[in-house]
């Protein structure tokens, strides 16, 4: 019985999360980008189900205490993004943004 193994029935449930991400994001994303998008698939896959020893908390706050929407924020993987350049990192006359896509938070800085 597969659905009687928790380890089958957590890796087929990422695999399922992880088929939806990629499905949304947006029809010009490079596929080859596929492995930035692995660290927000589990945090919000973590954030979704809840903890086997405490029902009432996510498995992420069993984890890591609670997440702070406010400094990293989540948004739609693969979304086409204008990231704004800091003006010693460009010509005079350039554009003060340059195209990208959003990968996931980053948990490094504020």
């Amino acid at each position: 019985m597969h659905r009687r193994n928790a380890a089958k029935r957590a890796i087929q449930t990422f695999k399922d999360h992880f088929k939806a991400v990629l499905c949304s994001c947006d029809p010009r994303f490079p596929l080859f980008y596929w492995c930035l998008l692995v660290l927000q698939t589990v945090l919000t896959l973590n954030l979704l189900r809840t903890s086997r020893p405490n029902p009432k908390h996510s498995t992420w706050s069993c984890l890591n205490g609670p997440y702070d929407y406010n400094a990293r924020p989540i948004a739609p993987l693969g979304t086409y993004v204008i990231m704004h350049q800091k003006p010693n990192q460009r010509a005079t006359w350039a554009p003060s943004g340059i195209d990208d896509w959003y990968v996931g938070p980053d948990f490094k800085r504020y």
